[in-house]
């Protein structure tokens, strides 16, 4: 059996209060790594959960205007015109349906005949470049008449009154609303019932939205919602500095999205949404692939030399927008973690701090306690060589230790 070399009562003691201090703030710090990553994925989870609820009411918010707007120009004058000159004299309700929302870049209205008549707004300078319209122009007309056979197409410029500022023939412009998706859906739906498109790129602004319509009697109205504000509302800071967000069709093409590196710019004139596995960032590609057949994702993943903390979870009320959506959210695990982890860094150092100065305490009553015992040794010591004259020893404040002392007077 080897022989265990014996330690100092003052060395033991020392040795087991550090310990005891250094194990209590061991065990609390591993109670606080716990709760810590619990809170982390409530938190994170609850987060993902608000910005859906703040991504379906941005689109209820963008929607229902229009939908009340293209029900009013339906239900009045323009659903009943049967000519050119009488769809013109709602001139002034196409323009208020524009101007009250924001949203809406046209309104339009097509007929059983093949006729259409749309206005626009014209709010910057490339529009009006794109279409050949004057400096001054605030809405432009675009109308293909075939109530008399032929089609005969043209552009009316308005300023801001609805002035006439200038007229085009374009007998190339021979658009026939009947082949459009929007018209189709709404003559299927009947009368009065209000359809929606999937969302898709507008041609003119290359910004993604959807067409609102709804048929009476021989005639469709329709209007463009543009869904800009879903990308706005996800680029305003939600949850960490590093975090990406993206909206998504069921089918993997991008509706909205914020990230850390600058988009590519929309491309006019495209009609399909961008697909994820090409516009997306790597990061978001790589959780995308990785959701289940449910579509759900673990809370933690790791990808390249990062964790990241991730939710992909479906928008309630994405029918709104006549596909179901996906919110996908990923953010750095470290970042939100971030106070967490400084408040370990800091109990770390206060706790060592504490140790550091209770050293000098942790030395004075170790010495307190071995200094009886040591004395004992000594007397001990003295008897084993029958040397009796020494002093008796003293009295001690611990039991064991004053009870061998009073055995030794």
């Amino acid at each position: 059996m080897p022989h265990l070399k014996p330690k100092t009562l003052y060395i033991t003691l020392s040795a087991l209060m550090v310990g005891l201090v250094a194990l209590v703030y061991g065990v609390l710090l591993l109670h606080e790594l716990s709760r810590s990553d619990a809170l982390m994925l409530q938190q994170a989870g609850a987060a993902a959960k608000r910005i859906g609820r703040e991504a379906a009411a941005t689109v209820e918010n963008e929607l229902r205007p229009a939908r009340v707007s293209v029900a009013q120009l339906v239900s009045g004058a323009l659903g009943s015109a049967a000519s050119e000159p009488a769809r013109l004299t709602a001139l002034p309700q196409l323009a208020a349906a524009l101007r009250s929302n924001a949203a809406v870049s046209a309104v339009y209205v097509g007929t059983a005949r093949g006729s259409f008549l749309l206005l626009r707004r014209m709010g910057d300078a490339p529009s009006r470049s794109r279409m050949g319209a004057p400096a001054d122009a605030a809405y432009a007309l675009q109308s293909v008449d075939r109530d008399a056979g032929a089609p005969r197409g043209s552009y009316r410029f308005f300023d801001a009154g609805l002035h006439e500022l200038q007229r085009l023939d374009r007998p190339d412009y021979v658009f026939d609303p009947r082949t459009r998706p929007w018209y189709e859906l709404a003559r299927r739906a009947g009368d009065g019932v209000a359809v929606q498109s999937e969302p898709y790129l507008f041609f003119t602004t290359g910004e993604p939205g959807v067409t609102l319509a709804e048929a009476r009697g021989d005639v469709v109205v329709g209007a463009d919602v543009s869904l800009q504000a879903l990308g706005e509302m996800l680029a305003r800071p939600q949850i960490s500095r590093s975090a990406e967000l993206l909206i998504a069709t069921a089918g993997g093409e991008m509706l909205a999205q914020a990230r850390r590196e600058p988009a590519p710019p929309p491309v006019a004139g495209g009609r399909g949404l961008p697909k994820l596995d090409e516009a997306a960032t790597p990061l978001m590609r790589t959780l995308w692939a990785r959701r289940d057949a449910q579509g759900r994702l673990d809370p933690v993943q790791q990808v390249g030399q990062r964790e990241w903390v991730a939710h992909a979870l479906p928008l309630a009320d994405g029918q709104a927008t006549g596909a179901a959506l996906t919110l996908l959210m990923a953010a750095p695990r470290d970042e939100l973690q971030a106070f967490q982890i400084e408040s370990r860094r800091h109990g770390f150092y206060i706790s060592l701090g504490l140790m550091l100065a209770l050293l000098p305490l942790v030395h004075l009553l170790a010495d307190r306690v071995s200094r009886p015992l040591r004395e004992l040794a000594r007397q001990a010591e003295a008897i084993r060589h029958f040397e009796f004259g020494g002093p008796d020893p003293k009295r001690s404040l611990i039991r064991e230790v004053d009870r061998l002392a009073l055995a030794m007077t």
